[in-house]
């Protein structure tokens, strides 16, 4: 198994993409890739962060809930929706990883451990900035959040 370490958190390499000949048809589109698992549990992993690296840099950052299999597999084809990058590097003879946070947890006294994916994703993405997350760009930015977000205990009276 290899591990890295990932804005404080270990990530374990779960997987790599790979190119087939033979399709999964889809509703719209045929898919041609799988992950090739390097342990067949993964795809069974629970809620948790994944980066999708080439080398040492992080392309994406997500995270899902319920398990791995869900977010990211068809009949163990990739039907994802960077299915298209995905495609490109791998045409293009790259080597593609998903890896996994390992214990993506806090502890909250007398609750015990809180999952914080998604807390952690973001977190992630405001470190690496990864070329494919597009579709959150501003979500990490100051200015962007001062202006279209409010906090809740602003305008909430509690009594």
């Amino acid at each position: 198994m290899e591990f890295r370490n990932i804005s404080g958190f270990e990530f374990v390499k779960a997987g790599e993409f790979v190119k087939t000949d033979i399709p999964c048809n889809l509703k719209r589109w045929d898919s041609y890739i799988k992950i090739n698992f390097f342990d067949k549990r993964y795809e069974r992993a629970d809620e948790t962060v994944y980066v999708v690296t080439t080398g040492e840099n992080i392309l994406y950052v997500g995270e899902f809930s319920y398990n791995l299999r869900d977010r990211w597999l068809t009949r163990g084809y990739v039907n994802h929706h960077m299915y298209s990058n995905i495609n490109d590097f791998l045409e293009s003879n790259q080597e593609l990883y998903i890896w996994l946070a390992v214990e993506p947890y806090c502890n909250i006294e007398s609750h015990g451990k809180l999952n914080i994916s998604k807390s952690l994703e973001q977190h992630i993405l405001n470190d690496t900035r990864p070329n494919w997350n597009r579709r959150n760009k501003n979500s990490g930015s100051v200015e962007w959040r001062v202006k279209n977000c409010i906090k809740l205990n602003t305008f909430i009276n509690i009594p």
